[in-house]
């Protein structure tokens, strides 16, 4: 089952992620240059997952807007304009300044225009976001690396290591629709541990990326935040921590733990308070769900479909804690569009089938003929869920039809509403397949 192209695509293009990445930067401000089409279709893909970033400028983001004549003669006067309005109508502590394709086919000079801003006391970094090169993964990843690479061209920096400080990397915004919560779980089982953290996507912003050259660790939670921190390392003398994934579940958690200490300084007493209370309540409230999980047959045998650090998070809670066995696995980002790209390799324990494409026709394909009985995915994954008559859940992007601000499926805290959601979603199912017998039964008393 191969497609020569993507039918529908799960995620846009590198810029595309690349201005999901500064929307969600409280305190940047992006300046796109590109044509009118560009960031419209930003916009209405924001419109349809009803997850707006909410940074500096909400949905309306500054653009040159370039035409026909730009496109041939050159558009770096358009764009030296822009930055210049852009600044004056916009109070921001940072001006991101991406390209696009037209950009970089004619070959704009985009890094001029930024130290031009530069000399006229304009806080500004760029990144050649062009579409051609890659998904949204990589919009991400890259910008990312070039904002810690020009970050001391822009602000005066403080080197002096801050005992306990770490960055968080690797968790993308909007690409992870649950990316706030996750964020502000990981945030809160580090500050757990007696440690200060910075999340960068959150209400301090760039204030978190000036601080950031003092981390004495960087964290990073999938493959998409390595640029990032080999960045940092190489510039600064910060070392990295990889993980597969965030935590799930307390097993987990304690896991996570055990792998931090033996790189970062933990307040063990605090620690160890904080896990008690935590496993007390977390063992009250498994136990609260076990007569609901046999009476209404919530274990199902179940497909996963999405990033690989999502899957990676899910899959070891779903078969060790609920003993669910997972019988397909969809990997949407093992190339993410990157040109010439070697996808990573996969544990094979993930699933007893695993599959890699971000192409939602044959992810179509491989739902219906996996025999499975629940599909955890986007929302693309849904009309196929419902010609079989299974379950439904949402774990991914994209996910239309939800305003996410704080959930997460990630941590202490995204167990329970990953509970709650698994189980709404399966109950759900059973009440509409009874509603379905019962007006078959009608149909045929008449």
């Amino acid at each position: 089952m191969k497609h020569e192209t993507l039918k529908n695509p799960r995620h846009g293009c590198d810029l595309h992620g690349a201005l999901q990445t500064v929307e969600a930067l409280y305190g940047a401000v992006p300046v796109v240059h590109a044509n009118a089409g560009c960031v419209y279709q930003h916009y209405l893909a924001g419109q349809a997952e009803l997850s707006v970033c909410g940074g500096v400028c909400g949905p309306e983001v500054p653009a040159t807007e370039v035409i026909e004549k730009q496109i041939v003669f050159g558009g770096a006067s358009r764009l030296r304009e822009q930055i210049k309005n852009t600044a004056k109508v916009i109070d921001g502590d940072l001006y991101v300044i991406l390209g696009s394709c037209e950009a970089a086919m004619v070959a704009d000079d985009i890094a001029a225009m930024t130290r031009e801003a530069r000399e006229v006391s304009i806080p500004a970094v760029f990144y050649f976001s062009a579409g051609f090169k890659g998904g949204a993964h990589w919009g991400y990843a890259n910008l990312m690396k070039e904002i810690f690479r020009q970050l001391g061209e822009v602000k005066k920096l403080d080197l002096e290591r801050t005992p306990g400080l770490v960055n968080v990397l690797g968790v993308l915004p909007k690409t992870d629709p649950f990316y706030k919560g996750d964020l502000r779980e990981i945030k809160r089982l580090l500050e757990a541990a007696g440690l200060c953290v910075n999340i960068f996507f959150g209400p301090e912003g760039t204030a978190e990326l000036k601080r950031s050259v003092k981390a004495e660790q960087t964290l990073v939670f999938s493959r998409w935040g390595i640029p990032a921190a080999l960045q940092l390392e190489e510039q600064y003398g910060i070392p990295f921590m990889v993980f597969d994934s965030l935590p799930l579940g307390m097993e987990s958690v304690k896991s996570f733990y055990g792998s931090l200490a033996s790189r970062v300084h933990l307040d063990e007493e605090c620690l160890r308070e904080f896990l008690s209370r935590e496993e007390q309540q977390y063992r009250y409230l498994l136990d609260s769900l076990r007569h609901a999980w046999y009476a209404e047959s919530l274990r199902k045998t179940a497909l996963l479909a999405g990033d690989a650090a999502c899957l990676l998070r899910l899959a070891p809670f779903l078969r060790e804690t609920l003993g669910i066995v997972i019988n397909t696995a969809v990997i949407t980002d093992a190339r993410a569009g990157g040109t010439g790209e070697t996808p990573p390799p996969f544990p094979g324990s993930l699933a007893d089938k695993v599959f890699q494409t971000a192409d939602s026709a044959e992810t179509d394909e491989i739902i219906a003929a996996s025999g499975t009985e629940m599909v955890l995915g986007g929302a693309l994954e849904a009309p196929a869920a419902a010609r079989l008559g299974i379950p439904h859940m949402i774990i991914c992007a994209p996910n239309s039809g939800q305003a996410l601000l704080h959930k997460t499926y990630a941590g202490l805290t995204g167990t329970w509403f990953f509970l709650e959601d698994y189980a709404a979603a399966v109950l759900r199912n059973n009440a509409e397949r009874e509603a379905g017998d019962i007006q078959f039964l009608r149909n045929l008393s008449h």
